[in-house]
């Protein structure tokens, strides 16, 4: 419990590791959804679609969505409820965390499964004490979901490999097989990077349903998959606009073209001069700096199992589809994403729960230098990452909020789905001259990352009052206007 408490807090501080995940989740979920006013960076324009909506507003939107059908209730039954920077901040970071702890769950579950009796005590105390699932995974990282969901075909995986050669369990196998389909489909749209990971679970999966000769479940997997894949890409085209669907006398028109995010992420990151806007990297990065970073002695621990693996062939005999394929899963990960000029250590937290299925013998076996290693590099990194890293942005905005409109000034979700801004001492509408509401406010961010847009709470107007102009001091200078 000590360890799930530190977990949540470690979620809870305003810790900001990379812009990304707010600009490629929460920003845009929160202007969606809330009609707050929002960065809306070119990778979500009509022009330039290449990120689809679908899992932000799953991973992001669903906490914004409790807060508005609270705010129903609360606004029923007379109650007013300010919409705050804190509690857009801390409601995403609260439900990303709980997404984390998926990992544990599957991956401890499917070493259960597919070793009935197995002792996975050390496993759950490596994964409850990683740095990587604390700090990284609770944040909304597009990254984190998609780990998650490559931990959910892990498990799915392994009840495949149970059920595969048992005719009893023919009606679960199908149901699971079609489940893996989905999940390997949906996490393909959440990031790119996913199939890197995800293609040996696929692959071992059509070669255990082959062997076992159950073209259903092949079927069914396909299936699913490729229905996820149509289903994202019609709410993608719908969202972005290049699909329009119109009822005219009860029967539904449909004109323009579909747009799948995934073809135009790939197109764009095969161009190189794309890549190099984003800072180019040497190949070596990922295998000298971000596996190292990420997962430090556990990487170390999967080296030696591999030597092991290697040198002695008597250990290819205990090896099961999961464990092999989780192992082989890391290794593709690692090697493809290397091949990229642009690389970042969070492209490969979804190592993490292949690392920890395919070491998992090993954490019963390790001595205890190796814990005590591996608490004390966790502890380092994740009061680095998880505390101090650029921690001084949300509190700065929350302030800026705060300070930068009249005191007698709130914003509030109404019972209506919008944002409205009133003063308590009279109503006004946006944007009108009554009590001069606006306040101008000029703010500099010096050495720190762009600040998000979402967490001052004001509403959406349709000219941009919070324009960011990046320096070669790598300063982000906003002449910010904050009407209200």
């Amino acid at each position: 419990m000590a360890l799930v408490a530190a977990r949540v807090l470690l979620a809870l501080s305003p810790a900001y590791i990379h812009p990304d995940e707010y600009f490629q989740a929460p920003e845009i979920a929160a202007s969606d959804i809330l009609g707050v006013d929002a960065l809306r960076t070119w990778e979500f324009t009509a022009e330039s679609p290449i990120r689809s909506i679908v899992p932000i507003h799953l991973f992001s939107g669903t906490p914004l969505i409790v807060l508005k059908l609270i705010q129903r209730l609360l606004a029923h039954c007379g109650c007013l409820w300010e919409l705050t920077p804190w509690l857009l901040f801390c409601s995403t970071r609260i439900f990303a965390c709980m997404v984390s702890f998926a990992v544990d769950i599957c991956v401890v579950r499917a070493i259960q499964r597919q070793y009935p009796g197995a002792r996975v005590h050390a496993t759950r105390a490596l994964l409850a004490t990683s740095y990587c699932l604390a700090v990284f995974h609770s944040h909304t990282f597009a990254n984190s979901f998609a780990s998650a969901v490559l931990a959910l075909s892990f498990d799915l995986l392994s009840n495949i490999e149970s059920n595969a050669w048992k005719p009893a369990s023919r009606s679960t196998l199908i149901r699971v097989c079609a489940l893996l389909g989905v999940s390997l489909a949906f996490g393909t749209f959440t990031h790119i990077s996913f199939p890197m990971f995800a293609l040996p679970i696929g692959l071992v999966a059509a070669i255990m349903l082959l062997r076992a000769r159950s073209r259903a479940g092949l079927a069914a997997m396909g299936v699913g998959g490729l229905l996820t894949a149509l289903l994202i890409t019609l709410v993608d085209s719908l969202y972005y606009g290049t699909l329009q669907l119109r009822i005219v006398d009860g029967i539904p028109h449909v004109s323009g073209t579909l747009t799948c995010t995934v073809l135009n992420n790939v197109f764009y990151n095969s161009n190189h001069e794309n890549l190099a806007t984003h800072g180019i990297h040497s190949r070596l990065r990922h295998l000298l700096i971000s596996v190292p970073t990420l997962f430090g002695p556990l990487a170390i621990l999967a080296v030696l199992k591999l030597w092991a693996f290697v040198k002695f062939p008597s250990m290819q005999n205990h090896v099961s589809f999961l464990t092999a394929s989780a192992a082989v899963s890391a290794l593709s990960g690692l090697g493809i994403l290397s091949l990229a000029p642009h690389q970042e250590p969070r492209f490969l937290m979804p190592m993490l729960p292949a690392l920890a299925i395919c070491t998992w013998r090993w954490h019963q076996m390790a001595p205890g230098y190796f814990w005590r290693v591996w608490i004390a590099f966790n502890v380092v990194l994740a009061v680095g990452y998880g505390v101090v890293h650029q921690a001084g942005v949300v509190p700065a905005i929350a302030f800026i909020s705060r300070t930068s409109s009249l005191s007698t000034i709130q914003c509030r979700l109404t019972a209506i789905d919008s944002v409205v801004c009133a003063d308590t001492r009279r109503a006004f509408e946006v944007g009108e001259h009554v009590n001069n509401p606006r306040v101008k406010t000029r703010v500099l961010l010096f050495a720190s990352y762009m600040a998000p847009r979402h967490l001052l709470a004001q509403p959406e107007f349709n000219g941009s009052y919070f324009s960011g102009e990046t320096c070669r001091m790598d300063c982000f200078r906003h002449p910010a206007t904050q009407k209200l």
